[in-house]
């Protein structure tokens, strides 16, 4: 049987991988702007050489420049596009993580009162030693109370608007 400190554990161990896709999220938005940094330096440096060949160099050359210009422009504006993208995603992760983190407390204050039977306490008459006795004897003293019962359907509701809100808000 699933105890409160089991679901507990596993929104604490959920909220660790979401801390790992963040850094790793950092580190993309870290290349993204290094990379739109390029490219906007770049196209100021061809912009500008445009403007100073513009009068003197041959239609081709101009045209050339030109169209260096308006490609390296593309990928600024593409870079800080990924770069905007890359900021949604991690401020939707954080307020999931965010959610998880508080649904995770709240199960373990449910698990910590005293008398809640949150699976916790060692069963009466038994030991925790035998996995299939403990669920037995869990199963004997029958559904977990209505607190912890609503703790967690309150965290899966929360759960539900951060997911419904990420996809709303897009990536």
């Amino acid at each position: 049987m699933t105890t409160t400190t089991d679901i507990a554990d596993q929104l604490l161990e959920d909220a660790a991988a979401l801390d790992r896709e963040i850094a790793e999220i950092d580190m993309l938005v870290a290349q993204a702007r290094t990379e739109a940094g390029h490219h906007g330096s770049r196209r100021s440096v061809a912009a500008d050489k445009l403007t100073k060949l513009a009068e003197t160099a041959s239609t081709q050359e101009v045209m050339d420049l030109a169209t260096q210009v308006v490609t390296l422009t593309r990928r600024s504006a593409l870079m800080d596009a990924q770069l905007e993208i890359l900021e949604g995603k991690r401020r939707s992760i954080a307020r999931l993580q965010e959610t998880i983190r508080a649904a995770a407390e709240k199960v373990q204050a449910a698990s910590a009162e005293p008398g809640d039977g949150g699976g916790d306490a060692e069963a009466p008459g038994g030991t925790d030693d035998d996995p299939l006795e403990s669920a037995g004897n869990a199963i004997d003293q029958g559904p977990p109370p209505a607190a912890v019962s609503m703790l967690v359907l309150s965290a899966q509701e929360d759960l539900r608007r951060e997911i419904a809100r990420a996809m709303h808000d897009g990536p």
